[in-house]
């Protein structure tokens, strides 16, 4: 599928929502590593839309980063509290709040998406 990037609508459309959802994920996030469940179910819920948004408009690597997430965060759902767990996951969120601008940068300048150099990292943590 082809990348919505140089859509100016739809890219402001997606920089929004995915600006709220990032700031709410990130608010779940410390509170599932608190040990909250319901916390991490809205996480998980919270990763879940926002990687469809991402996948429909074609920004793919944005939409796996969310898939890996969203798997990782099923699979330490009986041992929150983990801190090295949520290192990586807000590892994670950082890079996803970093590509949500350039996604923006990227549309306002007419650019394509620079490759991905930094996600393997984060996914290898991710993958544990």
């Amino acid at each position: 599928m082809e990348s919505l990037l140089h859509d100016p609508d739809i890219v402001q459309d997606f920089v929004t929502e995915a600006t709220e959802r990032l700031d709410r994920i990130a608010d779940w996030a410390l509170e599932a590593e608190q040990g909250g469940h319901e916390a991490l179910k809205e996480l998980r819920r919270e990763l879940h839309t926002l990687k469809g948004a991402a996948g429909f408009l074609g920004f793919d690597r944005f939409s796996e980063l969310c898939h890996v997430l969203e798997e990782f965060l099923l699979k330490v759902a009986g041992d929150t509290g983990s801190a090295d767990s949520f290192d990586a996951v807000h590892d994670a969120c950082d890079l996803l709040r970093e590509w949500v601008e350039l996604v923006e940068t990227c549309c306002h300048s007419g650019r394509d998406l620079p490759e991905d150099t930094r996600s393997e990292g984060v996914r290898a943590r991710l993958a544990g």
